[in-house]
């Protein structure tokens, strides 16, 4: 801030110009295992600071633990009042808990630099719609008082005057970091309402019972004109604040469908359009929970088959085939650390297997190429369930319900992917398409079959399989099949 004859117009374009840039592909352990000398100690050198990406990286792993809240000052609008010139506005932003008490530590302005209690924006010399563009990182604790659950952002702005300073306060604002039903605020912009300090005292001095209770977001319509809040608190109508936020947690989620889920019997009126938006959310927030996630899918399945059955079906399917995504197959292992060590429901195996059964007979159904995707954690769920309901019973199961069971499906693949005179009809695309999944995916299923089944009862499953598949298909495709068969056999 200053007057103008600090500044002046430099008579042509200057830049920062950079001489050369190295790109080191790969994981940042593995950089800096393969380039220790560009990650010398700070003692050593001045060291290298590591800017974490302002998002999820493309490919996230399940070790890049993190709860980063980034807040971007945008821009904000007051008014003139009883002043000759506009002012020059200053914003500090500080943390506070449930009780008002400021956070200690919880701001970072950059990388490298120390966290502050409070932090200051710079001061744009007499506006009053000032656009600042500054960002700044809150890193709070997962759980207790000060964690993002109970803590909130407290906005205080004022003219900055060396003449009369610290003695005009035109303002406050304030935004919750948890919404009501627990779910963190959404990334994104958010226009809030300043408050005037009617009182003008040197210090902000508000209990939260002052202004907690208060709505934090502007809307035109909400008023028309100046509105007096208390004694000394005053919304003026036409004033704000906004901001953009993007927060990026392995913790905590932002979906309030995902939250309803993993609390369904608190919830069960619903739960049927519960579990059909499950199937939207992005993957970047399923990844987060997949242990709960399975956990209150399974257990509705216990409990109430009967009634969302097949789309909790639908759900799990889902869940697998983001999996498969490029970006989250690093937590495919997680999944199996989940089905060995976790998983615990013993009659889950007879329901996977009868929905299986009916969705490849309606081979029409639209998720039918997802369900082929999902085979293999399907067989995986239905093996270790098999497994541990074994365990509970003293029946010998030589050749049990669940096996003839198991075999019925296969007859039913096989049935699946054969072409009938009555399919002559049938989007021809389409079935070729199902086929060519079917094909990719089959193979996938002999390992967890191997657990459970003689190798000669097998060796006839994959047989009447590959006699299932359509002649005019067969030298197109078999080259692929087996290379994935023979080395499982």
């Amino acid at each position: 801030m200053g007057e103008k004859a600090q500044f002046q117009q430099l008579d042509r374009t200057q830049g920062l110009y950079i001489s050369n840039i190295k790109v080191f592909p790969g994981p940042l352990e593995l950089v800096k295992q393969q380039n220790p000398h560009i990650f010398k100690k700070p003692s050593v050198a001045p060291g290298n600071m590591i800017t974490r990406k302002l998002g999820f990286p493309a490919v996230i792993n399940p070790t890049d633990q993190r709860n980063d809240l980034y807040i971007t000052l945008r821009e904000a609008k007051f008014s003139k009042g009883s002043k000759k010139a506009e002012r020059n506005l200053l914003v500090q932003v500080s943390v506070r808990d449930a009780k008002g008490n400021e956070v200690k530590g919880a701001i970072s302005r950059g990388t490298g630099e120390p966290t502050v209690d409070t932090y200051r924006s710079s001061v744009i010399y007499h506006c009053n719609s000032p656009l600042w563009d500054e960002t700044l990182r809150i890193n709070l604790p997962d759980h207790g008082s000060y964690s993002f659950a109970n803590c909130h952002l407290l906005f205080t702005f004022r003219h900055a005057n060396d003449k009369n300073k610290n003695k005009d306060k035109p303002g406050f604002a304030f935004l919750r970091l948890a919404n009501k039903d627990g779910t963190l605020i959404s990334n994104g912009n958010h226009k809030l309402i300043v408050y005037k300090d009617t009182a003008r005292a040197a210090e902000f001095r508000h209990q939260v019972s002052d202004y907690l209770h208060l709505h934090s977001y502007f809307s035109m319509s909400q008023i028309t004109k100046d509105t007096r809040i208390s004694s000394d608190i005053e919304q003026k109508y036409n004033e704000f604040l906004e901001i953009s936020s993007v927060f990026c947690s392995s913790k905590f989620t932002q979906n309030s469908d995902l939250k309803s889920l993993l609390q369904w019997e608190q919830h069960e009126a619903r739960l049927g359009e519960i579990l059909q938006r499950v199937q939207v959310i992005q993957g970047e927030e399923l990844v987060k929970f997949l242990h709960m996630i399975f956990e209150a899918l399974f257990m509705i399945l216990d409990k109430k088959d009967q009634d969302f059955g097949e789309v909790v079906f639908d759900c799990i399917v889902f869940i697998i085939c983001t999996l498969a995504d490029h970006k989250f197959e690093h937590f495919r292992p997680v999944l199996d650390n989940y089905i060995t060590t976790y998983f615990f429901h013993t009659q889950v195996y007879i329901k996977l297997l009868d929905r299986l059964k009916i969705k490849v007979e309606q081979f029409q159904t639209k998720n039918i190429g997802d369900i082929m995707k999902a085979l293999e954690y399907l067989f995986k769920f239905i093996v270790q369930s098999s497994h541990l309901h074994s365990q509970a019973s003293t029946i010998d199961r030589s050749f049990s319900k669940f096996t003839r069971s198991l075999l019925e499906f296969f007859d039913k693949l096989n049935n699946m992917i054969k072409v009938h005179p009555n399919r002559l009809t049938t989007n021809k695309a389409r079935q070729r398409d199902i086929l060519a999944k079917t094909l990719k995916y089959f193979p996938h299923t002999i390992p967890e079959l191997n657990k459970i089944l003689p190798l000669q009862t097998t060796c006839q499953i994959i047989s009447n399989f590959i006699d299932a598949v359509p002649s005019t298909d067969k030298k197109e495709k078999s080259t692929d099949c087996d290379s994935a068969l023979i080395p499982l056999l």
